[in-house]
């Protein structure tokens, strides 16, 4: 039975613990840009609401002035639309913002177990190749700016 060399293995314990560390942070970025796109759907859910909420201020504001009445019922059926149309966007953004993170959890999922199996074998790992204390603060600093939620 050959027996391998404690050096090749480590140091290939190593070379993987550094591919899975390079898997975790391309994860990571997916994440983040997934987390910013839906940021970006909820900023126009947002203002969608909000001009909504304009909307049906400045008709509750027209339908005061009775002093002139077709124009007011003309502005009063756009203003209407308008708030149907803000409401029906704002839903849409919240469809989407769903459906998008619905499709990246499985990133999610896969970046939790990709972390906890990094900082399961890491100190192993530090051991058996003699990492120094700055190897080893390096190692952490990156694997501290993965964060999963």
């Amino acid at each position: 039975m050959p027996t391998e060399d404690p050096h090749v293995s480590s140091s290939r314990s190593s070379d993987e613990l550094e591919k899975l560390l390079s898997l975790a942070e391309g994860l990571q970025e997916r994440c983040d840009g997934v987390d910013r796109r839906i940021d970006m759907y909820r900023m126009m859910q947002m203002l969608f609401i909000a001009g909504a909420v304009t909307a049906v201020i400045l008709l509750i504001g027209s339908a005061q002035d009775v002093r002139v009445v077709s124009p007011t019922i003309a502005r009063s059926e756009i203003y209407l639309y308008f708030v149907a149309t803000c409401f029906v966007y704002a839903i849409g953004a919240e469809y989407w913002i769903r459906r998008i993170k619905r499709r990246n959890y499985p990133d999610r999922f896969a970046l939790t177990r990709l972390l906890e199996l990094i900082r399961e074998v890491e100190s192993g790992v530090a051991r058996s190749q003699n990492w120094s204390a700055l190897d080893r603060a390096q190692f952490q600093i990156r694997l501290s700016r993965l964060t999963v939620g």
